[in-house]
């Protein structure tokens, strides 16, 4: 199952060391990417960032 976790660089509740650790032991071949200057809400934060990020994913 194709999986990809977008997290943000400054996502207080969710490190990035911890969130890849997560998803990793979930999901092994999971694609992580970091997306920065972004928080915990990318979709309002930095909403074009994010469109990119999924646009790039799912037109690979």
């Amino acid at each position: 199952m194709p999986v990809l976790a977008l997290m943000g660089e400054l996502d207080p509740g969710t490190p990035a060391d911890r969130g890849q650790s997560t998803f990793f032991a979930r999901y092994p071949r999971a694609k992580v990417q970091m997306l920065p200057s972004v928080g915990h809400y990318p979709m309002l934060e930095k909403p074009q960032q994010l469109a990119q990020a999924l646009v790039a994913y799912f037109s690979a």
